[in-house]
């Protein structure tokens, strides 16, 4: 069984939306990883006429009532996030790409998208 939190959960769901190819990495084989001091990630995604992509979700919740200006959208990893990704591209290929994806839950019901595209 492969287990999500709900940020990677929506994320799935706006993939399967956008008709995107992915496969989920299953949280349980994960712990394979556990003495290792790589992290391990979320999704492979297999874009058109692309190479594979690596993909680490980082999810918050906005509390905002604005998405104005994106105040409040702050990105965050940490130094072993980026190494970890850095070491997973060595790791697959020269040519595989690593991202983060930072996925917000919306908060107020009412918030101000600003014309920003929300999922």
């Amino acid at each position: 069984m492969i287990e999500k939190n709900e940020y990677e959960e929506v994320f799935e769901h706006w993939l399967i939306e956008n008709h995107l190819q992915y496969a989920p990495v299953d949280q349980q084989k994960r712990k394979i990883f556990a003495r290792n001091k790589i992290k391990s990630f979320d999704f492979i995604l297999y874009p058109a006429d692309s190479p594979p992509v690596i993909t680490e979700i980082k999810g918050r919740s906005f509390k905002g009532k604005s998405l104005e200006k994106k105040s409040g959208l702050e990105c965050w990893v940490t130094l072993d996030d980026v190494k970890s990704m850095l070491q997973w591209e060595q790791i697959f290929d020269e040519d595989i790409k690593t991202v983060f994806v930072f996925v917000y839950k919306i908060v107020n019901i009412d918030v101000e998208t600003d014309g920003t595209d929300v999922f």
